[in-house]
């Protein structure tokens, strides 16, 4: 553990659909959907550093920000391939799960959790990462100017940013610019 201030790549998702799903899908949910989602952070291709869930809020730390938008394009990769209310023995017209991702780089505290036991990230840049996941379109990933500029100087062309124009986000967190990862 470092317990130091270290340049990290911050995925923050939410699975659209969840508040509505009853309760008899989150056996399934947690047991089939979280294992898959699980696959993919630890997928060492982009192994995520650090993760966490909140119920249906994904959370995780990169060490680049090629890892965070290939892990990002792969969850929703694994969201498109699947008809999950089938998967969690619901009619199709119950739930319709999407995903919302932001990606968001920063300098980031890093040390030990003593309450999960593990390597955790915290700080504003985080905290930036959380407000962008809201205001992204269901089934798109958005990212910060931060986030671009650094994918693209570190591989210019691996991932297309498309702006999509200055957003306020929520708890009075400020306005950004905002990019489409495709």
């Amino acid at each position: 553990m470092s317990d130091a201030i270290v340049i990290r790549s911050i995925l923050f998702a939410d699975v659209v659909g969840f508040s509505k799903m009853p309760d008899a899908a989150y056996p399934g949910f947690m047991g089939e959907f979280l294992a898959n989602v699980d696959r993919v952070l630890s997928d060492s291709r982009h192994t995520a550093l650090a993760r966490n869930t909140w119920g249906d809020a994904i959370f995780a730390v990169f060490k680049t920000a090629s890892e965070a938008a290939h892990a990002a394009l792969a969850l929703q990769s694994l969201v498109s391939s699947q008809v999950w209310s089938k998967r969690f023995g619901l009619a199709s017209t119950e739930v319709s799960l999407q995903l919302r991702i932001g990606l968001h780089a920063g300098p980031l505290y890093e040390g030990f959790d003593p309450i999960t036991k593990s390597l955790s990230f915290m700080g504003r840049h985080a905290n930036l990462a959380a407000r962008i996941e809201p205001i992204a379109e269901e089934g798109h990933v958005y990212v910060s100017g931060e986030f671009a500029a650094m994918a693209t100087l570190a591989n210019p062309d691996e991932f297309q940013f498309d702006y999509v124009g200055q957003r306020t986000l929520p708890k009075k967190s400020g306005v950004i610019p905002v990019f489409r990862l495709s």
